[in-house]
């Protein structure tokens, strides 16, 4: 009995904590990945569309899309303006009919309000453009298609305009053709300048 009570009396005067009596150590947070700043995105690649020898480039707010002819070399819709396009057609070599003959063809499909003929308004200038003839031609109006040169077809669209390049390339011509609505072109023309600018040889 008096073996019992000291056993009791030793384990009320016990203090008991974490084993070898330190401290004990906090939780330590896992370390925070630090954040890597994103990249900037590589700026576009320039890319360039060819033929008949020749090679530009389109800007905004001219888009490249797939051509809906198989006669197209190239074709560019304008952004925001539904009805307005750029066609690219190449023949190659000795095909396609001559410069003046395009031209007149491009301006017959437009009417004048007034009954005069489009040939009497349109502007048309020739010049180099990096060592290469180019022939431009630009005429608005009611835009009546292969209607205005005695084909058939529908109503003329009128408030049409249209801004034409003929260019001249070591494999034949190439022909640049925007349409649309005169907003359209309009907002267009800048970048129709610039790309008719860019052509060079291709290669």
């Amino acid at each position: 009995m008096r073996s019992m009570l000291a056993i009791i009396a030793l384990l009320a005067g016990c203090t008991c904590g974490p084993q070898g009596g330190g401290t004990p150590v906090p939780h330590e947070a896992p370390a925070q990945r630090a954040e890597t700043p994103s990249a900037e995105a590589p700026a576009q690649p320039e890319f360039e569309d060819a033929a008949g020898g020749l090679a530009w480039r389109a800007e905004e707010p001219l888009i490249s899309r797939r051509p809906s002819s198989p006669m197209r070399a190239a074709e560019y819709a304008v952004r925001d303006h539904e009805g307005a396009e750029l066609t690219v057609f190449h023949f190659g070599r000795d095909q396609g009919g001559g410069v003046d003959e395009n031209v007149a063809r491009w301006v017959d499909q437009f009417e004048q309000p007034d009954g005069r003929p489009s040939r009497e308004v349109a502007v048309i200038e020739r010049a180099e453009v990096n060592g290469i003839r180019v022939t431009r031609v630009q005429v608005a109006g009611a835009f009546a298609g292969m209607r205005g040169m005695g084909g058939g077809g529908g109503a003329a669209q009128p408030g049409y305009r249209l801004l034409g390049a003929i260019a001249e390339g070591p494999d034949g011509m190439v022909f640049f053709k925007l349409t649309g609505p005169e907003a359209a072109v309009q907002d267009a023309s800048s970048a129709f300048e610039s790309l008719i600018a860019s052509l060079h040889p291709a290669g």
